[in-house]
């Protein structure tokens, strides 16, 4: 039998996704159904536009689209911005993120969505599968008539293996035949969530394609640092820009340890993890991390996949009309390719590939005016 708690929770869990059609990122939410229920708040949500692109076939013809990536507090996606809007909605009882379709004069059709839904509690895959067909949940709450399992969807556990656990297919039971839909039961890190994929079926060729980059992308917070750690604007990580070095020390999970003590006058040094990895380091002032440098032979790469050793051409498909080129202070042939974002948000803050002219040598990001140092603390 379920607990109160968890009750509670299946019945947000049928909130968020039976009225889809109210909800904008500033609302607040209560129901009659669920009078307990503390009131929501907005989710937090951070995007750079677009950080990449990737390519996609949509009845049989091969398209190129922008994707923006979203960080919220479980977990990360990138999301084709041409034809889907956010809309993201949390309370005590759990966090909900829709991706709703944007047609093509610009309106939103509600109808049309992926929706990723944490629960607030930690819950096993068989609880979280619960929030779908058990007692008055999702699926009955909805009117859904579930279809099958997924066990036989090769391309699903393949492409989405690293948090899928299982999959229903459904239906409204009045109807059928104007919507179909699949619910995704996943875990990350040991917590398990659902998504729903909804749309009218005459969407399927244009909306299939594009939910499928999302499902893919879907990645827990990342916490601690590796080597496999991604570089952002803002971080990399557990470790974000602006925290302090004991801050970033506890959120990474080991110390960072003193490269050199700042120079006479100045309060600029630099510090690195006690695990060494190759070629990474923070730049510090007054004991706050505003910069994180890359350099020769690290393996780490940015969230877009840029390396030490690509080539200025990978840099510039990666970042397209995103980059400044200038020349190399000391490198005759050399250049300083300056990514600068186009969230208003992330206007203080650059990403910097430095080339011999031919190849990525270093990289770094972090706030202005530091990031843009050629000498570093020099």
């Amino acid at each position: 039998m379920l607990n109160r708690s968890l009750l509670v929770t299946l019945l947000f869990g049928s909130l968020v996704a039976c009225t889809p059609g109210t909800k904008d990122s500033s609302s607040t939410m209560s129901s009659p159904a669920s009078p307990q229920a503390a009131p929501s708040t907005p989710a937090s949500r951070s995007t750079t536009s677009p950080t990449k692109t990737t390519t996609i076939q949509v009845e049989g013809e091969t398209q190129q689209i922008p994707l923006e990536l979203l960080q919220s507090s479980y977990f990360s996606t990138y999301f084709p911005s041409d034809r889907f809007k956010i809309v993201q909605v949390g309370s005590g009882e759990g966090s909900a993120t829709w991706f709703y379709w944007k047609q093509s004069d610009g309106t939103t059709n509600k109808n049309a969505y992926v929706q990723v839904f944490l629960p607030g509690q930690r819950l096993s895959v068989d609880q979280a599968r619960q929030f779908l067909v058990g007692n008055r949940a999702l699926f009955e709450t909805n009117d859904w008539q579930r279809l099958d399992r997924g066990s036989g969807d090769r391309y699903a556990e393949s492409a989405y293996s690293s948090w899928l656990r299982d999959l229903i297919r459904f239906e409204p039971r009045t109807n059928p035949q104007s919507i179909a839909g699949t619910a995704y039961i996943g875990e990350i890190e040991g917590r398990a969530f659902y998504v729903i994929s909804h749309y009218p079926r005459e969407y399927g060729d244009g909306f299939l394609p594009r939910a499928d980059v999302i499902l893919k992308n879907i990645k827990g917070k990342e916490t601690g640092l590796s080597s496999n750690s991604k570089l952002a604007l803002k971080g990399i990580g557990a470790v974000q820009v602006g925290m302090t070095v004991a801050q970033a020390s506890n959120a990474m999970g080991q110390p960072l340890i003193s490269q050199g003590e700042p120079a006479p006058g100045s309060s600029c040094s630099y510090v690195a993890p006690q695990q060494s990895i190759q070629g990474l380091n923070f730049m510090v002032i007054n004991d706050r991390i505003v910069r994180i440098d890359v350099r020769r032979s690290s393996p780490i790469t940015t969230l877009s996949g840029a390396k030490i050793g690509d080539s200025e051409a990978r840099i510039k498909q990666l970042y397209p009309g995103q980059l400044t080129i200038t020349p190399h202070k000391y490198r005759p042939n050399g250049h300083y390719l300056t990514f600068t974002p186009k969230d208003a948000a992330d206007r203080n803050y650059r990403l910097i590939f430095e080339t011999d002219g031919k190849q990525v040598t270093d990289f770094r990001s972090g706030r202005l005016p530091e990031v843009t140092w050629v000498e570093g603390c020099s």
